[in-house]
């Protein structure tokens, strides 16, 4: 159907992703070369890309910006060398067809994937030849910077959607690699339960959930003297966004 062709002007494989979806037949084989053109771009690039992926299917520059510059994500020279190069990297994989601009704001640029299955694509990369304990820190470190980048001035609720999401789903997915200090703990507890918050506005039970759960399971039995109020308080929305969400089967510790 001519959907994937090899130019012979530019020596370059092409492809209609419009008329892909179009037909319905982004399959795993497709896919899949995708991922291996990926691998092809520059190694800064690529790294970008990879980073981009985490924030969401959808990103803004300097939200990117804040995390490649952040003291957390150092030591990857291929990108921080090119720090100061970032919307040209950008540039890079438009071209190639990997994201797209879409609308902005004055002060920033705006892009999404082409396609859902390129992000999850990129992410993926980044776990090629990777230990458990690097995939966790990396992801634990991309948490960090998202939420060092907005806190000081700004309180939990003033934090925007486009950071919370991305901060908590980066640091939950780092948490099995930590042992957390009080404060961290709190930070974290709070951060979830405000994540919870937003879902369950939205409608979005499960999510609200799953947010919770990672709360609570951050809770110690002392919080039950120290903070009784908050720790009353994740309970019971949890059990509440169980049975709102049809999870009826008990979790341990939950009333």
């Amino acid at each position: 159907d001519d959907l994937i062709t090899f130019s012979t002007m530019t020596y370059q494989w092409q492809w209609n992703l419009d008329e892909i979806k179009r037909k319905s037949m982004v399959a795993d084989n497709v896919l899949q070369f995708i991922g291996r053109r990926i691998v092809t771009l520059p190694q800064p690039v690529q790294r970008l890309l990879q980073l981009a992926a985490h924030l969401g299917y959808r990103f803004d520059e300097d939200l990117l910006a804040k995390v490649l510059r952040s003291e957390f994500v150092r030591g990857s020279k291929d990108v921080t060398n090119h720090e100061n190069q970032i919307h040209e990297l950008l540039e890079y994989g438009l071209q190639e067809n990997f994201i797209e601009q879409i609308e902005g704001t004055e002060n920033t640029f705006r892009y999404k994937f082409v396609h859902v299955q390129v992000q999850a694509a990129c992410q993926k990369l980044f776990e090629h030849n990777a230990t458990k304990k690097s995939i966790e820190q990396l992801h634990w470190n991309i948490g960090a910077a998202l939420w060092r980048g907005w806190r000081g001035n700004n309180t939990y609720e003033f934090v925007p959607n486009r950071v919370i999401f991305p901060c908590v789903k980066e640091i939950n997915l780092g948490l099995a690699g930590f042992i957390l200090r009080q404060g961290t703990r709190y930070q974290v507890i709070q951060l979830n339960h405000e994540a919870a918050k937003r879902s369950y506005a939205i409608n979005a039970y499960f999510p609200a959930a799953s947010y919770l759960e990672c709360a609570v399971r951050q809770l110690t039995l002392s919080d039950w003297d120290d903070n009784y109020d908050l720790t009353l308080e994740l309970h019971t929305a949890l059990a509440q966004m169980n049975l709102a969400s049809g999870q009826l089967s008990p979790i341990p510790g939950v009333v």
